[in-house]
C-alpha cells in the first residue's frame, strides 16, 4: 500500500513484543528494572505538589534522581521501552526523533546493569511535554469523564473507556510529537517524524493509526519504511 493516502499523525508506543520481553526478564530472578523507583515515585510527588501541576506537563527539576536501571546481560537492548512509569529511549532514537527540549524532555539514566549492547545505547528518560486538544469527543465512543487536580483546581476532561477514537478534523499539529490532552497517556507523532524512526529502523517502537477499529480488530495500519502496511 505504499503511496497510498493516509492519516498524517500517528499514535506512538512501544510494541507489544517489547513489552512482553521486559516484563519476562522481571519475573526471572535478580535485580531486574528500576531499583529506586520508590525513591522517584516520592520525587515526582514532590515536584507536582510544588508546581500545583499535572506531572507530565511539567520538565522533571535539575537533580531529579536517575533512575538506577538495571538490564539483562543480553536479549534486551531496544532503542525504545517503558517501565510503566518511566519511558527510556537509545541515544539513536533520541537522534533521530529530533526535538526540542519543550517538546520531549530527554533526562539522565544511570545504567547500574546490563550488556554491551545496552551500555552503547546511552539510555535516557524521555518524557513528552508537548500536548494539545485531538479527540473529537462527540464523534468518538467512549466514555468521559470529568474531574479537578485537588492541588491547583483546574478542571479537566479525560476520555475513560475508549472503544473508538476520531480525531478532530480540523487538527493541526503545533509541534511534531505531542500527547492527546484528552488522554495523555497517548502520544501522536506526525507522518514525517513515523517515517523517520522507521526508516532509521529503531527497535521496541511502533505507529499505528489511532483512528482504526478497536484493538482487537484487524488489521490495522501502521506506518512502514514506504508507507501503509497492514496487519
Amino acid at each position: 500500500m505504499g503511496g497510498a493516502t493516509f492519516t498524517t499523525l500517528w499514535h506512538m508506543k512501544q510494541t507489544a513484543a517489547t513489552g512482553a520481553r521486559y516484563d519476562r526478564f522481571l519475573r526471572r530472578d535478580g535485580p531486574i528494572g528500576v531499583l529506586n523507583e520508590d525513591e522517584i515515585r516520592r520525587a515526582q510527588r514532590a515536584s507536582y505538589s510544588e508546581t500545583l501541576k499535572n506531572g507530565n506537563d511539567i520538565a522533571l527539576p535539575p537533580g531529579f534522581p536517575a533512575p538506577q536501571l538495571a538490564l539483562p546481560e543480553d536479549g534486551f537492548a531496544p532503542d525504545y521501552f517503558s517501565t510503566g512509569f518511566c519511558a527510556f529511549c537509545s541515544q539513536k532514537l533520541r537522534d533521530v526523533l529530533a526535538q526540542a527540549a519543550h517538546v520531549i524532555q530527554f533526562t539522565p539514566v544511570n545504567l547500574v546493569w546490563g550488556g554491551i549492547l545496552a551500555q552503547t545505547q546511552n539510555y535516557t528518560v524521555m518524557r513528552v511535554l508537548a500536548k494539545q486538544p485531538a479527540i473529537d469527543l462527540w464523534l468518538s465512543d467512549c466514555d468521559v469523564e470529568t474531574y479537578t487536580y485537588a492541588e491547583s483546581g483546574e478542571h479537566v476532561v479525560r476520555t475513560g473507556f475508549m472503544r473508538r477514537y476520531v480525531l478532530l478534523n480540523d487538527l493541526t499539529p503545533l509541534t511534531e510529537v505531542f500527547r492527546i490532552e484528552e488522554s495523555p497517556t497517548y502520544i501522536l507523532a506526525t507522518d514525517a517524524v513515523a517515517e523517520r524512526v522507521v526508516r532509521a529502523r529503531c527497535t521496541g517502537i511502533e505507529f499505528f493509526d489511532l483512528q482504526d477499529n478497536t484493538p482487537m480488530d484487524r488489521p490495522r495500519r501502521y506506518r512502514g519504511p514506504k508507507g501503509v502496511v497492514l496487519r
